[in-house]
């Protein structure tokens, strides 16, 4: 744009400011090529114009998983976990730290398990799986605590395979004929763990 058409746009634009018209547009129009919109009718920009983008809103974060060790899952599950037998005068008979199977546990996990024990116990001697939502204690595959060391596999990120073996009629328990299996998985809807299979016969529901 040369100088004399410069001076003319703008005599025209200080007119339209005198008539209280906004002088704004017209330099915007008239400067296009190297000005920016103006604040008001007199404002001059020397750099051009573009608008700030709008950053989308971040979704609101899931609560963060403190992410605690097994140690520290074990202890939370012996301060949780029902005592290994419901006769009090089995009391002194207590779940044991030292043999406990921490391998199942994943810190964060949708479900994840421990393999606990009672001290001193037998080869028949009652054994718990012990379920974790994260760090949230989940609560016990069955009570009671079911005896034998069971089978525990992790099938799929939120569900525990469990296998518990069991006397038959005329069984020693040296040698227990009996198998039963259940899946247990994490429901995030209702919030709990589910179960769907076979329990050995003498368990009920947790």
């Amino acid at each position: 744009m040369n100088i004399a058409r410069r001076l003319a746009s703008l005599t025209v634009v200080v007119g339209a400011a005198a008539l209280g018209l906004s002088g704004c547009s017209v330099i915007d129009e008239i400067m296009a090529d190297d000005t920016e919109p103006c604040g008001n009718a007199f404002a001059m920009c020397s750099q051009p114009w573009t608008p700030t983008p709008t950053q989308p809103s971040a979704p609101p974060s899931e609560e963060a998983c403190t992410g605690i060790s097994a140690d520290e899952a074990l202890e939370i599950a012996l301060e949780e976990m029902p005592p290994p037998f419901e006769d009090e005068s089995m009391s002194d008979v207590v779940w044991s730290a030292d043999h406990a199977d921490l391998d199942g546990y994943t810190e964060c996990a949708a479900l994840s398990y421990l393999i606990v024990p009672i001290e001193q116990g037998t080869g028949s001697s009652p054994v718990q799986v012990v379920f974790f939502h994260g760090d949230d204690y989940a609560g016990t595959a069955t009570e009671p605590a079911m005896g034998f060391w069971p089978a525990v596999e992790q099938t799929d990120e939120d569900t525990v395979s469990v296998t518990w073996r069991y006397p038959e009629d005329g069984d020693s328990n040296a040698n227990p004929s009996g198998e039963a299996t259940s899946a247990f998985s994490w429901n995030d809807e209702s919030g709990e763990v589910e179960r769907d299979g076979d329990l050995p016969p003498y368990a009920t529901e947790r």
